[in-house]
């Protein structure tokens, strides 16, 4: 899956199916709209030992998945950009309405615009994301816009977590990412203001981070657990 440009999904399109994909390589594809790498509609996505890299799209660089089920295991998102057009968010993978688990996975040198550099979770009260990430590591994924319009929230070098969405991490580090914007380097966290969305809701647990000011953005939100910043 490689050298291919669509609207959407340039490497490849999963609409109302079962997609799995080990040991394999989408790179170097290109959306003019979402999903770079891979686009998914109410799909069920099993990524195993798989590399997504070098993809491009307005929403999603690497991946972009709308309702259904995600789960990554020992994979690699990396150097997937969303910095082009009105979206600009989920630069390694955006998931809206997802239920996901992902295990040993690295989002590393992944770029979006406004928000997520590495990766963005959002759902709404009819669609909720819950994603649960454990052992994952977030290296060097950058929020690169320094202006962005004012009806967006932003920031999220690493990590953006966004209305009813329920996230948990579990011993996954934060190394080097950051936010032009200096709204949360390794995570940033919002609500949307319609009255109607429930705040996001965080548990991190053994989580460790790079030490520094502004690595953390939060608005509106719950969070519990723990963790050690070195």
């Amino acid at each position: 899956l490689n050298e291919a440009t669509q609207k959407n999904g340039g490497g490849c399109v999963c609409q109302s199916t079962t997609c799995s994909f080990a040991r394999v390589v989408i790179a170097n594809n290109r959306a003019a709209e979402s999903g770079g790498g891979i686009y998914a509609t109410n799909a069920n996505i099993m990524l195993r030992a798989s590399i997504v890299a070098n993809n491009a799209a307005n929403r999603g660089g690497g991946v972009f998945h709308s309702k259904g089920t995600f789960h990554a295991n020992n994979s690699t998102i990396a150097a997937n950009t969303a910095i082009v057009g009105d979206g600009q968010n989920g630069g390694g993978v955006r998931l809206y309405g997802v239920t996901a688990s992902l295990n040993d996975t690295v989002f590393s040198r992944n770029q979006a615009g406004y928000q997520g550099g590495g990766l963005v979770v959002y759902g709404d009260p009819s669609a909720p994301a819950i994603v649960s990430l454990t052992r994952c590591l977030f290296r060097e994924n950058n929020q690169t816009a320094t202006f962005v319009p004012a009806t967006r929230g932003y920031g999220g070098g690493g990590l953006f977590i966004l209305a009813t969405a329920n996230v948990t991490l579990r011993q996954t580090s934060f190394l080097n990412n950051a936010a032009r914007l200096q709204q949360g380097h390794h995570i940033a966290i919002s609500q949307q203001t319609a009255p109607d969305l429930r705040s996001p809701y965080l548990t991190a647990v053994n989580v460790r981070a790079t030490r520094g000011s502004n690595n953390f953005y939060q608005y509106s939100y719950t969070v519990d657990g723990g963790g050690t910043v070195d």
